[in-house]
């Protein structure tokens, strides 16, 4: 029944998300959810921001309809995780109606950080087995690594969206691939957990891709991160504390938002302006101005995305001595990435 159970993971949140995101290109203006354009913004007409809400409501859906399975591998695990899931499901909102209210009002950053480590404390706290355990032993420095790791990469996802298509995208490629990686473990609950996510990215992707017509907006771009986040740790460093393969799959799958977030914060910090502060120096615009157009860089990132997380696949089918060096090739495929960057700035 475990076949089943993935199909409905995938296949409810991918109908329901389309069918939603339908909706809300013309509820959001109504409720005030609209991205206005700006001097940095590539778009030059008002945009609806219900992209958070379908996806959220998706999966939401999603999880009631495995209710109505029958006793399954997904089903017991569930059983098994109520309690764990119902603390995340809480962080989960609470990251989701911080990104919701920031939408309709800036918030601020220090009220965004604040909120996300609270949420970020919630599931490291509450849910001992989503500690990182690979780098430290006390509880103590194990929550505050949780807690750092929750949080740089819900960020890094809601940095990366800056383009049509791209964080969706990306988060999409990101989910694929953990679920792959889960499938082949045999870990049915957690690939039920990427695929509910992969199938709400999907039917919202339909509407998001470039050209697009609705956004994310933070109340999606965070709650996806938040989710990929904290479906890694769970995932990845749950089993093998004393094993690099905890730290590389998910270093390999997120190698794209993370690379994006560090050079923008480089970028920011090197010419003295704040790091929450919007701007251009994004990888997507850094390629745009060495002559892509919008489409083709979003293109290259899901690409990109998808090269450097294949080397995750592979890591619990080689000895551990070979997991250094598919982390060396994802680090090498960024080097180039930079290098080339570097040599086409200098000729312009």
């Amino acid at each position: 029944m475990a076949s089943a159970g993935l199909l409905l993971a995938f296949g409810v949140p991918f109908l329901l998300s389309l069918a939603l995101t339908a909706a809300l290109r013309s509820l959001a203006p109504r409720w005030g959810l609209v991205d206005e354009p700006s001097g940095r913004k590539a778009h030059a007409r008002v945009m609806p921001l219900g992209g958070g809400i379908a996806i959220a409501l998706s999966l939401v859906s999603c999880a009631l309809a495995f209710r109505l399975l029958p006793d399954s591998e997904i089903l017991e695990g569930l059983r098994l995780r109520t309690p764990d899931l119902g603390w995340v499901a809480l962080a989960a909102a609470l990251v989701f109606v911080l990104g919701l209210a920031d939408d309709l009002r800036d918030l601020g950053p220090g009220i965004k950080l604040g909120v996300q480590l609270a949420a970020a404390g919630m599931v490291a706290v509450l849910v001992p087995e989503s500690r990182l355990s690979v780098l430290a032993t006390a509880p103590a420095v194990r929550i505050g690594l949780t807690v750092l790791w929750i949080v740089a990469i819900t960020n890094a996802f809601n940095f990366l969206d800056n383009m049509d298509g791209l964080a969706s995208g990306v988060a999409a490629v990101a989910a694929a691939l953990l679920a792959a990686i889960a499938l082949t473990e045999g870990r049915f609950l957690m690939a039920a957990w990427f695929l509910g996510l992969l199938g709400a990215l999907g039917g919202f992707l339909v509407f998001n891709a470039p050209p697009a017509s609705i956004f994310l907006g933070d109340a999606g771009s965070l709650l996806v991160g938040f989710l990929l986040a904290v479906g890694s740790v769970l995932f990845t460093y749950e089993t093998e504390p004393d094993s690099l393969r905890p730290v590389a799959v998910p270093l390999l799958v997120f190698g794209v938002p993370l690379f994006d977030a560090v050079t923008v914060m480089g970028i920011r910090l090197k010419e003295g302006r704040p790091l929450s502060q919007g701007d251009a120096s994004h990888f997507s615009h850094r390629l745009v101005a060495l002559g892509m157009s919008p489409r083709e860089a979003v293109g290259t990132l899901w690409l990109l995305s998808f090269v450097a997380g294949m080397g995750a696949l592979l890591t619990y089918h080689v000895p551990d001595e070979a997991v250094p060096l598919l982390l060396l090739q994802g680090l090498g495929a960024f080097s180039v990435v930079a290098l080339l960057e570097r040599a086409a700035r200098r000729r312009r």
